[in-house]
């Protein structure tokens, strides 16, 4: 078995005369969990390709191992979504394990369990797609860091007229976005009145944390991932992907963007 790379979905695209349906490509996203000895050591997000590679070199990036040799076997079980480590010396990696400390730019946590249903969207509000591609073009052009180090994501607040209220940049997209949360959580901003802009990618990290802040509508200049588009059609979020200043996809949320 092998777990195809990327996937097809049905969305509509915004052409900015017309929004019409199209087929495109999406990176696939699968949820892995490695298991060391039988037992669950993390879940992550992937691909699905190089699970072996990317194991081993995760254990030896991480100082948990210092190369192939502590290893006995790694077996990838792409049916189950498990990846089993087997050490030489069980005892020695348990206690790296246990001193591990990470820090990640990205400050995503790829899970298994899905939030609540009750966290489906009912109502969802109606946006418009030229302001969309206004506040697209704004949004991207207004980061000085972003044209000064090429090195950071940003994400903004945009109400449905097109007003920017926040912006932040961040070295991490998963930030960025946790920034734009924090915002609107602390100035009892609605989000049946605003649009959530980001720069980054569209995985179910991101998505995930769109569903538990009860934001609405997610805006992207990438691509989403498979999974996050299983999500977004699940919990009934608008999300729209590749916007520019002249068009987008909408992945879903069809009957609530005019135009």
């Amino acid at each position: 078995m092998t777990l195809p790379i990327h996937n097809f979905i049905d969305v509509h695209e915004y052409t900015g005369s017309d929004i019409v349906p199209v087929s495109v490509p999406v990176s696939a996203e699968y949820a892995f969990t490695f298991m060391l000895n039988g037992n669950p050591y993390m879940t992550f997000a992937s691909s699905g390709s190089g699970l072996e590679s990317y194991a081993l070199g995760h254990l030896i990036s991480e100082g948990i191992v210092t190369g192939k040799q502590d290893i006995k076997s790694i077996t990838v079980n792409e049916e189950e979504r498990i990846i089993n480590i087997v050490p030489h010396n069980d005892r020695n990696i348990s206690r790296k394990l246990s001193e591990l400390v990470n820090v990640t730019a990205a400050g995503g946590k790829s899970r298994r369990e899905l939030p609540p249903r009750d966290r489906e969207r009912r109502e969802l509000p109606v946006v418009d797609a030229r302001i969309i591609c206004r506040c697209a073009g704004d949004f991207l052009a207004y980061s000085n860091e972003h044209d000064l180090t090429h090195g950071v994501h940003s994400a903004a607040l945009f109400g449905l007229a097109g007003d920017r209220k926040a912006f932040f940049d961040d070295i991490g997209r998963h930030n960025a976005v946790d920034k734009i949360i924090g915002f609107a959580a602390a100035g009892e901003i609605s989000w049946n009145e605003n649009m959530l802009f980001t720069t980054g990618r569209i995985s179910s990290e991101i998505t995930f944390k769109i569903i538990n802040s009860d934001a609405s509508v997610l805006v992207s200049r990438a691509s989403p991932t498979s999974f996050a588009v299983e999500l977004a059609r699940m919990y009934n979020l608008l999300v729209i992907a590749r916007a520019r200043g002249a068009g987008f996809w909408i992945i879903n949320g069809r009957d609530r963007v005019t135009f």
